[in-house]
């Protein structure tokens, strides 16, 4: 999925992913991918990745690994996307991750 050249490929395979499931022995993978393609050329993919990692903040309660690269990348996507469904989704993804962070204080 990393390697192909299709955005369309690339953000499909990202919407297949498991990244909800904190059991699940490749979700860390799978939650590095979700990371790693927010850095995506194309804002179809960065949209996926970004959604995912909400999704998986919002239903497992658990703040991914390096955090705070996460929420800048967040936070530059959430400002400067192109889309505003992009630019929704980022904010929304940042506000789980603070949702997360106030809950394990």
């Amino acid at each position: 999925m990393d390697r192909t050249p299709s955005a369309d490929v690339r953000a499909a395979a990202l919407s297949l992913l498991d990244t909800h499931n904190a059991t699940d022995e490749d979700t860390r993978h799978d939650l590095a991918r979700s990371v790693r393609a927010l850095d995506d050329p194309d804002e179809t993919v960065r949209h996926q990745a970004a959604e995912g990692l909400a999704h998986w903040v919002v239903t497992t309660g658990v703040l991914p690994r390096d955090e705070q690269r996460l929420r800048a990348r967040l936070t530059d996507l959430a400002a400067n996307a192109s889309q505003a469904r992009t630019r929704a989704v980022a904010d929304e993804a940042l506000r789980a991750l603070e949702g997360c962070g106030r809950s394990s204080s």
